[in-house]
């Protein structure tokens, strides 16, 4: 590439191209995404595998990140229908909020290849591009709703009916590559469920390849929780099968800048009872118990009006990833809200809980729950996301729409 720019506008000064590429950086990725069609020299920069990089960090750096929130079934003026019927004509949405109280609509995501999309769940959500992926056999989608576009590749491996797995997404920022990895189980008992470590793959977007990993032969990860991905490291909740051992469950971590396997222990009160559910608010990792207290009237013992269920929350903060000890007792509340399951939390400390009826609220202990959006069941999931150029670096099998 040339070191300047020419132009046919008379006698305006030619403009060197590292001052370009540096008012480049600065601008808002849309209007980017927009730039990259004006000439053949500023496609060719904005293209780059180098600028992509650059543009990313500092829009990583900035801290402006907007929530994707992902509405797999939703109708509209259809609450009359039957529960089937509502799902039969429900089309997947994408919308994109600020992190705000109100969770401001930034904006929908308009025309989303949904044929293509169908039957896919969501596997994770990192410096802007989306990971997707099929069921038995699986293929995986990476795709960015900034630049509108998207890429579809296979497994590479021989599959069969008894193979389970637990897939994971992230980017690693020492070496700039974003990465898969699929943990695979398998069925051995056909008629009850035991199940055995059988491998562990990674892709690599840099390479564009697979490779396979060793992990220890007795930890399952919980196949139906997603990992959460946070400062460069994997969290599963899982759980081991060694004898003898009285920690049965704990978080698996997969380091995807070192490529290892480890393992956190709960805290020792967190493994006595109660659901724990893993989640970030983008800048710390917490780890939330919910335990359930009933409550009887004691004066009629005959009916069972007056019972009352309270939940009560304790959340631990990392300290560190050694052992159980690196988790720190942040405070426990108590509600008598009952949530279905925890989609995730904000780094104000807010709590996103999916509650049993569809809706999904914002809890604060120190001010009231709001209603956040309403869905069909467990039909929302909860993202950061940090808009970026990637995939338009990518040229051959990547689709446009």
């Amino acid at each position: 590439m040339e070191a300047k720019l020419t132009t046919s506008y008379g006698n305006i000064p030619f403009i060197p191209l590292h001052v370009i590429e540096e008012i480049l950086l600065r601008l808002d990725v849309q209007i980017l995404f927009q730039c990259a069609f004006i000439c053949r020299d500023w496609n060719a920069l904005i293209t780059s595998s180098d600028f992509i990089s650059h543009s990313s960090k500092r829009t990583f750096d900035s801290r402006n990140q907007i929530l994707l929130i992902r509405e797999s079934a939703e109708t509209r003026g259809s609450s009359s229908l039957s529960l089937s019927s509502r799902l039969s004509c429900c089309q997947p949405t994408y919308s994109l909020h600020w992190d705000n109280d109100q969770f401001d609509l930034l904006r929908t995501i308009k025309n989303p290849p949904v044929d293509d999309f169908k039957g896919t769940r969501l596997i994770g959500v990192s410096n802007g591009l989306v990971c997707l992926a099929t069921k038995k056999p699986p293929k995986f989608i990476l795709w960015n709703p900034t630049v509108r576009k998207y890429v579809w590749f296979p497994f590479m491996m021989t599959w069969d009916e008894a193979i389970l797995s637990a897939e994971g997404f992230g980017f690693d920022c020492s070496s700039n590559d974003f990465k898969i990895v699929s943990l695979l189980y398998r069925r051995t008992d056909p008629f009850r469920f035991i199940i055995e470590v059988d491998s562990a793959w990674i892709f690599s977007y840099v390479s564009w390849s697979w490779k396979r990993l060793t992990i220890p032969s007795s930890w399952f990860a919980y196949r139906a929780e997603p990992p959460v991905f946070f400062n460069g490291v994997l969290y599963w909740r899982a759980y081991h099968e060694e004898e003898g051992s009285d920690d049965y469950d704990f978080i698996l971590t997969f380091n995807l800048t070192h490529e290892v396997f480890g393992r956190i222990l709960f805290p020792s009160d967190a493994r006595l009872m109660g659901k724990i559910s893993v989640v970030t608010t983008g800048d710390s990792l917490l780890l939330i118990q919910e335990t359930y207290e009933w409550h009887f009237d004691e004066s009629d013992e005959e009916t069972d009006e007056d019972e009352q269920v309270s939940n009560q929350f304790t959340i631990w903060i990392t300290k560190g990833i050694d052992n159980h000890e690196s988790w720190m007792n942040i405070f426990s509340i108590t509600s008598e809200m009952d949530p279905d399951h925890i989609l995730g939390a904000r780094k104000n400390g807010d709590l996103i809980l999916y509650m049993d009826g569809g809706q999904i609220l914002r809890f604060n202990p120190t001010t009231p729950t709001n209603l956040l959006v309403g869905a069909i069941e467990k039909s929302v999931s909860f993202r950061y996301h940090n808009e970026s150029l990637y995939l338009l670096e990518k040229g051959e099998g990547v689709h446009s729409y």
